[in-house]
């Protein structure tokens, strides 16, 4: 499990609840030093639940506070305080930091222009939905378990304890609930709470378009993960630009494999006129041995008999190719003669560097 935790105020990413997470949860916890400013505090929490997309973001005090802010689907807030502007208001002036800042900074200003842009939050609707709120009985500091519950009615759970949560009430009462509320998730489930959260905000919309190709291009490639964003960005390519057809090697196998088949309906159907095969440096297809993947797939568990049968070539199906470049000649040559390709059509092959982005076209 993944957790983002956000720690209180005048506090740090190094306070100590974020070892008592690891421990307790067995968690990779990412726990950044917040700025006191809101809006760059939000800023920096959802860039950093988009770059690491952590399962669960966890919010002390005024943690709690951002944490309802982000647009995550798996929140929980401990001893949340729903209006900081009033302790800010307190505090007037500069105000040091009791928790180290990787930083160094020792102080922090608190202003009026501050405590109003805090009160400002606290009048907007928070977007999280079905947050866990979680209440020490006994908190000396804030007392917003009644307004959460008004809020999120059911969602709040109470423990014995005081504003800050110690070690045995980590391990006791909020590690299982944290995992009661929010069980471990695979990727497919990380991506299907993500999926329901931007289509909820959506997303999407600056990505509509139709299914016709505006540059009237295709696009073979490797299903390489570094080229996932790289090749379209660094193509100058848009959603809505371009088919792009991706397999391992970026190879036509068979005149009659289904790559050819999604050129010709691309060709036929999408008014594609042009083609570009992109294979790519240090390609894993290359020198691929069908020898490896043989005891590879019997030390999984796959029968001798499947692998000696007789109606596929699994030799040649799963053998990759000596020399880049002789295989991007051979791929565009596959595609140039097929007799259902058009004369007319442009195909054109190249090899894009994986770190750098160069293309190097193949003659």
């Amino acid at each position: 499990m993944r957790i983002l935790f956000i720690h209180g105020l005048a506090s740090s990413g190094a306070y100590k609840l974020a070892d008592m997470l690891r421990i307790n949860l067995k968690a990779d916890v990412i726990a950044p030093d917040v700025p006191i400013d809101p809006d760059e505090a939000l800023e920096l929490l959802n860039a950093l639940c988009k770059k690491e997309s952590p399962d669960l973001v966890v919010g002390l005090s005024w943690g709690g506070f951002l944490a309802l802010r982000l647009k995550h689907p798996r929140i929980a807030v401990i001893n949340p305080d729903l209006h900081i502007s009033r302790i800010l208001r307190q505090h007037i002036g500069p105000m040091e930091y009791l928790s180290p800042r990787r930083g160094g900074e020792t102080q922090f200003l608190i202003t009026e222009a501050l405590c109003q842009r805090y009160e400002q939050l606290e009048a907007a609707d928070i977007p999280a939905k079905s947050p866990l709120g979680l209440f020490a009985t006994e908190d000396e500091l804030v007392h917003c378990a009644p307004e959460f519950e008004r809020l999120y009615p059911g969602c709040a759970i109470k423990y014995p304890g005081k504003h800050l949560p110690t070690f045995p009430e980590v391990k006791k009462f909020i590690a299982p609930a944290l995992l009661t509320k929010f069980p471990k998730m695979s990727n497919i489930d990380n991506i299907l709470a993500f999926n329901r959260e931007y289509v909820a905000s959506k997303g999407y919309e600056k990505h509509i378009t139709d299914k016709y190709p505006d540059k009237k291009l295709a696009i073979l490639s490797c299903m390489d993960t570094r080229l996932s964003v790289l090749l379209p960005e660094a193509l100058g390519l848009q959603n809505g630009d371009a088919k792009i057809i991706k397999n391992a090697g970026a190879v036509v196998l068979s005149p009659w494999d289904s790559v050819v088949r999604s050129l010709i309906v691309a060709v036929y159907e999408l008014g594609v006129k042009e083609i570009m095969v992109v294979a790519h440096t240090t390609c894993g297809a290359c020198h691929m041995s069908f020898s490896h993947f043989r005891e590879e797939m019997l030390e999984r568990g796959i029968p001798e008999s499947e692998l000696s049968r007789t109606d596929v070539d699994l030799h040649a199906w799963l053998e990759g190719f000596k020399d880049t470049e002789d295989s991007v000649r051979k791929t565009i040559d596959a595609i140039v003669r097929h007799p259902l390709i058009p004369r007319d059509i442009v195909v054109r092959g190249f090899i894009i560097d994986s770190v750098t982005a160069a293309l190097t076209e193949i003659q």
